[in-house]
């Protein structure tokens, strides 16, 4: 039997208080309002995936803790995952897997661009290409849509 420090407990009982919650909010499959919750050592419910700070979601149910449905355009097999990162306290990161059409956020607040951030509106695309020789210049250039290959 394994003794618990305090040190143990209060890691443990500060992991089990970090909560994310995923709300459907519009789907033309996926049941609206329905809620996943994933706690600092993953996804909070039944899974077949042993407990690694992650969840990931895709429309295979063998690999993945979100189910997501086959007849959602765009959607993959493992489309993305969500991991929470020890090194940032309280910080879950989301990552885009490569497989379906893409994983976007709707972002609220100011977000500093880097090189190759891609900013998507309607069915437009474009890149953020970003100098750094001390002269702040930052390009954006259409990749898709109907202004592609376009500069500003």
């Amino acid at each position: 039997m394994k003794a618990l420090t305090e040190k143990h407990v209060l890691k443990q009982q500060s992991e089990e208080t970090i909560k994310l919650r995923l709300v459907i909010i519009d789907s033309q499959e996926l049941e609206l309002g329905k809620e996943y919750e994933m706690l600092a050592t993953g996804f909070k419910g039944p899974s077949n995936r042993v407990k690694d700070s992650c969840i990931y979601a895709g429309c295979d149910p063998e690999i993945n803790d979100i189910i997501l449905s086959e007849l959602e355009k765009g959607v993959g097999k493992k489309h993305f995952m969500v991991q929470y990162d020890k090194k940032y306290k309280n910080k879950f990161a989301l990552r885009d897997l490569g497989e379906g059409m893409g994983t976007f956020i709707r972002i609220d607040n100011q977000l500093l661009l880097k090189t190759n951030n891609i900013i998507s509106f309607g069915d437009s695309h474009m890149i953020a290409l970003i100098e750094s020789n001390g002269s702040g210049k930052i390009t954006l250039k259409f990749i898709d849509g109907p202004k592609a290959e376009q500069k500003l």
